[in-house]
């Protein structure tokens, strides 16, 4: 009879539903099948067959019981529900778990533990695979209890029948041994840093019972078990090291005096043996004594235990000192201890420190009362202290031995749904590790649930919710995992088809689990391979996925046929349930695009061709629309959402005439709401509607559209729709962006429509206009009177809905602008009526103050749009009548400052400019009236011919603004005039700046990026001509031309681009206001310049782009003019010279640091717009030597301040930045080795500050340490590969700054862990291309790194090879493949140049002996390459070669392993395939590193990874898990 046969079914505890079909519990066998069962008697745990007779109390009745009949079957146990509970029996305990009287501990042997099919020794081992995973711990090997249950060493109990039973839990309650026990949890670590390395594969450990006792005898030492003691208050750890490591032996401590020592597996080749004191008291001051290996090197050795009330100070060490290790030789055929070699070794260099514990929470046996209590106080506590501690004594749950057996009391036991929340969070915490749990446990914990969620259909929605995604996931990672030729994992959907034949409460549940499955299946697990992850989706899209689609339209069909009470709860909850899961499979990620899903324009579902037929049924439309009109607004937005997506559906996917007959299903359901559109009053529903109506004209053209018979009346009905939702406003507001979306696709698409149809949209687009202008409007009032939050403030979403309306707004031009200028007069004729009555801020004021914003954002859109619409001269003209009114207002504006102002009219006016800048100003491609050639010269154009009169007729008559150098001189003016007033509005004055800084750039930055972006892309006939009316795109006639190559036609380009920037900065320089701001940059005239503290220190940032233009203005005429530039920085002069002499008299130290801070950000604007060598060395001479000290002593004096230091190190940065050449002194010159002296003596000071800071919080370490760090590296590396400093010169004439600069390097490296160098993006992608120049051009310097650094340097690379960044992947590659170059290149001269190159040939050899000290790191580094390119999205594919050929040439005893290793994990078939895609990678690539064998094989890498691909497209019955090179 087996275990399986054994168990009792869920229906025998009363707990199994009526009406509920039992789930499946089949199962094989387990491998650590009890002695008596028929298979006959276990073996071994560590898979030895030898015995040796065992010393201990209790060995006899192990003896005698492995000699009872293997026939014999067990009594079944007391009511187990699960096979996996058979076994366990229940020991006589007392409320704190101790044994009663009689029961001695020591005296019991102890249970067998299961063991992991590869015959290794139990849980503890399978999860490790048997190697050590984790420096300092030890991997666990053998359990403490029975089956994972049973406390160590406790008594085997009788049953009623007679039957022997290993000890139970020792939380177990009386009466707990008939429930359901979760498995033992494999791979826990004990609590406490000690546990015992696994020494090798198939090892296993040493623990009570007949199998522990037999392995005993036998002298195998291999395994480990430990004591279940717990750590309490008092505890002391002592860490040290054996004075000389003594070999392979046992060792004693016979002066420790525990109750009960067990045997230790430790880090290297020793192993300690503790045994007890001859007397029966302990009589030292240590008890519960454990001993582990030391962290720090070979002979390390730590004690862990209690100490004694009496000893617990930690004064009384000279006893330590006494304590010696005496080896014992284990000789086959001797007692231990008779074979003693005399050598001893004393404990030296040891520390003792109290054990951290926490006195509220211990971690001690704790009951189910303080498991609840903690839970309690951890979900619901409004303590902060108390959450803290509570989360930190749970925490230790999940790493507990006990893990497992006390969620199974938490979920069994537990009176609150926090405990049973704990539970399931463990659970799903476990399931989820990189190292997965065994294969039969995992089953396990999947049956368990199951019955468990069917056996309590009433649990709370969050504790159901986290079961069934612990299900969910247990199924995605186990997906292709095989057992007896089945896919044991997948029978999930067949158990699920069981709950749907139940209750609604089970039918919920089942339909929770598939709508869980699939979210999960489509969920990234950037923590694993993407390629697993898209084998697993797209096996159980091609297997499982339509079928649960079927499955859930089925029931949604199946349930609204009936008559449906809306007031029954259970109903509604079965219907939202089913409408989530159709959605979750519609949301599918089908390609594996995983497209960002907060950018709704990426909105094409990639239904697969299989599911044709279901979308081609009319029924499947009509069943989601007849939702949503029969069900309530909770569950209608569901119908509406899946709606979504169905409109989504992708075009290829039916044929034309399929495609009409599918979008007129959807726009007669379009239709019928609009009809009936009571059921849009809910936000939700609204909202989706919106984003439906979006989709339509994302996926169908408006040619599509208007041939659909109900076309005319549904454009009608989502126009007045579109009215409706724009007059109310304050409903929804987030949904307006997707119906203007809907309108501004169909306005641009009108010049391409071909059908004879009417597209109506002339009629409709203006009164959408109409009906924005006069909302946004009519809400001024209404935000004003009622304090409501003014849309005005929300600038992100406001410029978003006018940069859509714009294109609507052309539509119908003249109707638009009529309507703005009446509006515009009327509004600017009350605020002028206002201003002249002097009642000042009033609330009629606010009004029309808020309406003139709102009229100068729509006038700025508008002019804007003439970008994106076919325009006229007549529309010119309309534009110049708006913006006569724009300017006027601006006059009107700027007059009554600083009395009258106003923050969002100002914004608004910047938006304007802005708009009119981009349109108007600066770009004669555009604004021409014909088309200008490219090839032309500009500055031959005659002038009229490039200017549109229209757009200056009105305002010359009214403004005297007769062309653009009128409106740049109004710019200016502007600008100037909101720099004196508005300085202390950040938002304005950063605005301005930025629109000053847009201005010096001379041409139109997204212009250039695009244009030049698109005639690369385009080809030598589309390169002839720009339209006028859109930026950038092709005209739409095209004019002969004599010379249509490329590589001419971009010169043109780039000419014509170069000489309109020139122009537009020669008018700027000639303007008087930029004159004064070139001569007059002080914070008299600019107060946002000075340094109260009214101005805070994030509002200095405006200062770099202040300074950047400015300077981008002076280079035009600078030259060579040094008096010139010595005017320009007179106001940063004076206030360097102010900052010396504080300094000097130690007075006001905040304003020097303020000064201080200002001035850098001032001089980094300045660096970085002098991109010429001339202006450089002016800027450079200024400073040095002068002013750079006095930065020097900024960071010695503040470098607790990142306040200070940072733009103080962005500015060195930025000196050191080699842009355009600009650094290329002269060759008399010593400026290059003068800055980088300067820019070492900055690092070196700011590391060893920076480092005496010691540790830092969480919060703190990036803004007060690696941003620091990260800019220094940034910087350092702007030095190495400048090429503007001969490095071997510091060498030569004994200058250390350089040595100086990289050990400060490697000082700052070791503070950092390795997971912030990948954690923090800034910090990466500053130090790995450092690192890449490091190994690029000084190699020496690595290889005389210390072998821990230089193991910390390649660790790091190795691990960034894995990188999401293809920046910090690529320069890790390329640093791999330097290093890997100069180490082969090594090897192949050696012994051919004994006389030459001596210093190399010793370097050389130094790296040799770390890599062949430490083989590991170059065969790690090659799995992972070879891991990437075989199972990975290589995105960098070029880079990731280089390196690998020299890895292969270095290691090809190893590469032939890892290349059998993934031939042997696959199939036969597909075994031949791989071995010839392996012959072909190596094919005519030659044993050296030359660049043309390195492209030969970077050839053969592309098509080896194709092949590879296509041989590994699996038909399923590999097991993913060995698609993996890692292991």
């Amino acid at each position: 009879m087996t275990l399986a046969a054994a168990a009792v079914e869920p229906a025998a505890r009363g707990g199994w539903p009526s009406g509920v079909p039992r789930l499946s519990r089949s199962r094989p066998p387990r491998p650590n099948a009890t002695p008596t069962q028929p298979n006959g008697p276990a073996p071994p745990p560590c898979g030895h067959a030898h015995a040796r007779p065992s010393r201990r109390r209790g060995a006899a009745e192990a003896q005698s019981e492995r000699r009872r009949d293997p026939g014999r079957p067990p009594r079944a146990p007391l009511a187990p529900a699960f096979p996996w509970c058979s076994g366990l029996g229940r020991r006589r305990l007392r409320e704190d778990g101790a044994a009663l009287p009689g029961q001695s501990l020591r005296a019991a042997p102890r249970a067998a533990p299961p063991r992991s099919p590869s015959g290794s020794g139990g849980p503890a081992m399978e999860a490790g695979g048997g190697r050590r995973r984790r420096r300092g711990r030890a991997g666990r090997a053998g359990p403490r209890r029975a089956a994972g249950h049973g406390r160590a060493g406790s008594a085997p109990v009788r049953t009623a029948g007679g039957a022997r039973r290993a000890g139970g839990s020792p939380l177990a309650r009386p009466g707990l041994g008939g429930a359901p026990r979760l498995p033992a949890g494999p791979g826990q670590p004990a609590p406490g840093p000690f546990s015992a390395p696994a020494r090798r594969r198939g090892s296993a450990g040493t623990g009570g019972g007949p199998a522990a006792a037999h392995w005993r005898r036998r002298g195998g030492a291999r395994g480990a078990a430990r004591m279940g003691h717990v750590l309490e208050e008092g505890s002391l750890r002592v860490r040290g090291h054996l004075h000389r490591p003594l070999g392979k032996h046992l060792y004693r401590l016979p002066t420790v005096s525990p109750a009960l020592w067990e045997v230790l597996g430790v880090k290297s080749d020793i192993i300690l043996l503790f045994l007890p004191s001859e007397s029966s008291q302990a009589s030292g001051p240590w008890r519960n004594c454990r001993c582990g290996p030391g962290k720090e090197e070979r002979g390390g050795l730590e004690i862990e235990g209690q100490c004694e009330p009496k000893h617990r100070s930690v004064e009384d060490r000279g006893r330590l000192q006494k304590v010696r290790l005496e080896p014992q030789v284990l000789m086959k055929g001797k007692r231990l201890g008779e074979a003693v070699d005399g050598r001893s070794s004393q404990l030296i260099d040891y520390q003792v420190s109290p054990v951290s514990l926490c006195p509220k929470y211990k971690y001690s046996c704790q009951s189910l009362a303080e498991l609840e209590t903690l839970c309690t106080h951890l979900y619901t506590g409004t303590d902060l202290t108390q959450r803290i501690e509570a989360e930190k004594a749970l925490l230790e749950l999940i790493d507990s031995p006990e893990c497992l057996s006390k969620c199974q009391i938490l979920l069994e036991q537990g009176t609150t749904s926090y405990s049973q929340l704990l539970a399931a969070t463990c659970l799903s915490k476990l399931v989820s590790r990189i190292s997965p749990l065994p294969i039969e446990q995992r089953i396990d914990i999947r049956n368990y649930i199951l019955n468990y969620v069917a056996s309590r259909p009433k649990l709370a929605p969050f504790v159901l919710q986290t079961l069934i995604q612990v299900i969910a996931k247990i199924t995605k990672l186990g997906w292709f995992e095989v057992q007896k030729d089945q896919f044991v994992f997948r029978e999930i959907i067949a158990d699920v088809k069981k709950f749907l034949q139940g209750t609604v409460e089970h039918c919920i549940i089942g339909v929770m689990i598939l709508s869980e499955l699939t979210q999960e299946m489509n969920l990234v697990d950037y923590s694993r391979p993407s390629a697993k992850h898209r084998k697993i989706a797209t096996s159980f899209r091609d297997t499982s996925l339509k079928d649960i689609l079927v499955l859930a339209c089925s029931l949604l069909k199946e349930v609204l046929a009936k008559p449906l009470n809306l007031q029954d709860q259970s109903q509604q909850n079965l219907v939202m349930q089913v409408l989530k899961l159709v959605l979750s499979c519609l949301n599918f990620d089908f390609i594996g695009s995983s497209a960002d899903e907060s950018a709704d324009d990426l909105c094409t579902v990639q239904i697969p061709t299989t599911w044709r037929t279901i979308f081609l049924e009319p029924e499947t439309l009509d069943l989601f629309f007849n939702s949503y009109h029969l069900l309530p607004p909770l569950l209608s937005q569901l119908a509406l959402s899946c709606l979504v997506q169905f409109a989504s559906t992708r075009r290829s996917l039916f044929s034309s005439p399929e495609r009409a007959k599918y979008l007129g299903n959807l726009i007669k359901g379009v239709k019928r709401i609009l009809e009936n559109p009571q059921g849009l009053s809910d936000p939700s529903n609204y909202h989706e509607f919106c984003r439906f109506l979006a989709r339509l004209k994302t996926n169908y053209q408006l040619g599509e559209l208007v041939m659909v018979k109900e076309y005319p009346e549904v454009i009608r009905l989502i126009a007045n729709f579109t009215i409706t939702s724009l007059q109310h406003w304050e409903f929804a507001p987030n949904s307006v962006h997707y119906l203007l979306t809907l309108w501004q696709r169909m306005v641009a698409s009108v010049p391409f429509v071909k059908s004879t149809e009417p597209h109506l949209l002339d009629t409709y687009a203006p009164e959408i206009t109409k009906a924005f202008i006069t909302s946004r409007l009519d809400s001024v009032a209404v935000v004003v009177r009622d304090h409501l939050d003014d849309p005005l403030d929300d600038t992100a979403t406001v410029f978003q809905q006018l940069e859509q309306l714009c294109t609507v707004s052309r539509c119908e031009y003249e109707k638009t602008c009529t309507l703005l200028i009446q509006l515009f007069d009327q509004n600017a004729q009350n605020y002028q009526k206002l201003l002249h009555s002097g009642s000042g801020i009033t609330v009629d004021m606010s009004i029309q103050e808020g309406r003139l914003a709102w009229l100068v954002y729509l006038v700025g859109t508008v002019v804007g749009g003439r970008l994106t619409y076919t325009s006229t001269d007549e529309h010119d003209a309309m534009d110049g009548e708006l913006s006569c009114r724009v300017f006027q207002l601006i006059s009107l504006m700027d007059t009554g400052l600083p009395q009258c102002s106003n923050e969002k009219i100002e914004l608004a006016i910047l938006w304007f400019l802005d708009q009119f800048r981009k349109t108007y100003v600066g770009d004669q491609l555009q604004r021409t009236s014909k088309v200008v050639h490219l090839r032309s010269d500009v500055s031959r154009v005659p002038e009229k011919s490039w200017k549109i009169v229209k757009v200056y007729a009105r305002m010359s008559e009214v403004l005297g603004i007769t062309d653009d150098n009128h409106v740049l001189e109004t710019f200016m003016t502007k600008i100037v005039t909101n720099l004196k007033y508005w300085g202390r509005c950040e938002p304005v004055i950063s605005r301005t700046l930025q629109f000053l800084n847009d201005l010096s750039v001379g041409y139109p930055l997204h212009f250039l990026i695009g244009t030049l972006a698109w005639c690369l892309s385009a080809g030598a006939e589309c390169l002839q001509h720009l339209s006028p009316c859109n930026t950038g795109s092709l005209s739409s006639q095209k004019a002969p031309v004599t010379n249509t190559e490329p590589e001419s036609s971009l010169a043109c380009i780039g000419n014509s681009l170069t000489s309109t920037t020139y122009i537009l900065l020669k008018k700027l320089v000639k303007i008087d206001a930029v004159k004064f701001m070139l001569k007059n940059h002080t914070s008299e005239h600019f107060p946002f310049l000075g340094i109260s503290d009214s101005y805070s220190l994030s509002g200095f940032r405006c200062r770099t782009t202040f300074y950047t233009a400015l300077t981008r203005l002076l280079m035009v005429d600078l030259g060579e003019d040094e008096d010139e530039f010595e005017n320009f920085m007179l106001p940063l002069t004076v206030s360097f010279e102010t900052v010396l002499q504080i300094f000097n008299n130690n007075f006001k130290q905040e304003d020097v640091k303020r000064m201080l801070i200002g001035l850098a950000r001032d001089l980094r604007g300045i660096a970085f717009a002098l991109n010429t060598k001339t202006s450089y060395t002016m800027l450079f001479d200024w400073m040095y030597p002068t002013y750079l000290p006095i930065l020097q002593k900024a960071i010695e004096q503040w470098y607790r301040e990142p306040a200070c230091t940072t733009p103080v190190l962005k500015l060195m940065a930025e000196l050191m930045q080699n842009r355009s050449q600009r650094l290329n002194f002269d060759v008399s010159s010593p400026n290059g080795i003068l800055l980088f002296r300067e820019a070492s003596k900055m690092i070196c000071t700011y590391g060893n500050q920076i480092l005496s800071l010691g540790s830092l919080s969480k919060d703190q370490i990036y803004p007060m340490k690696l941003k620091g760090i990260s800019i220094c590296y940034s910087a350092l590396k702007s030095a190495l590969c400048g090429n503007y400093v001969s490095f071997g010169v510091f060498e030569l004439y004994g200058d250390n700054h350089f040595d100086n600069v990289l050990q400060a390097f490697v000082k700052l490296l070791l503070s950092v862990s390795h997971s912030d160098l990948l954690q923090y993006r800034k910090l990466s992608q500053s130090y790995y291309p450092l690192l890449e120049c490091l190994t690029q051009d000084h190699m020496g310097f690595i290889t005389n790194l210390e072998p821990p650094v230089l193991l910390y340097v390649l660790t790091s690379i190795s691990e960034g090879l894995t990188a999401i960044d293809t920046v910090v992947s690529s320069s890790c590659c390329t640093s791999l493949d330097y290093i890997v170059t100069y180490l082969f290149k090594h090897i192949a001269r050696e012994g051919k140049k004994p006389l030459r190159c001596r210093e190399a040939t010793q370097s050389g050899q130094r790296l040799l002996h770390f890599m062949q000290q430490n083989p590991d790191v170059l065969q790690q580094m090659m799995s992972v390459l070879m891991n990437t390119i075989v199972f990975e999205d290589c995105r960098n594919q070029w880079s990731v070669s280089r390196p690998l050929l020299g890895l292969i040439l270095l290691n090809e005893k190893y590469f032939g392993e890892l290349r059998a290793s993934l031939i042997n994990s696959q199939p036969l078939p597909k075994q031949e395939a791989l071995d010839q895609c392996f012959r072909n990678l190596m094919e005519g690539v030659e044993q050296n590193l030359s660049i043309k064998n390195r492209d030969r094989f970077t050839q053969n890498l592309s098509v080896f990874r194709r092949d590879v691909a296509e041989a590994l497209r699996s038909d399923g019955h590999a097991e993913l898990c060995s698609l993996d090179m890692m292991s």
